[in-house]
């Protein structure tokens, strides 16, 4: 059998520092009201909140909670209104 050489040296790269701003951990974007205004207009229109969510690049959750607190009426997950 072959044996194993354990005493190999890897070159691994140095690690890199992150900026905060490319960190998850970094502050979170403000979302403005034009933005929260766009998100209520698109879903009224009948678009998911996955589709509003991609449209706007921000998360479906925070699609959800805009709507909810402009007092849009949220549709059940996977409906869509035509």
């Amino acid at each position: 059998m072959g044996s194993l050489n354990l005493n190999a040296q890897f070159s691994l790269p140095a690690p890199t520092s992150r900026s905060p701003e490319s960190s998850r951990s970094a502050r979170k974007r403000r979302i403005t009201q034009s933005v929260r205004d766009e998100a209520v207009r698109l879903y009224a229109s009948g678009q998911t909140a996955v589709e509003v969510a991609e449209s706007l690049a921000i998360g479906k959750t925070t699609v959800l909670k805009i709507l909810k607190q402009e007092g849009a009426v949220v549709r059940r997950q996977g409906q869509r209104r035509h």
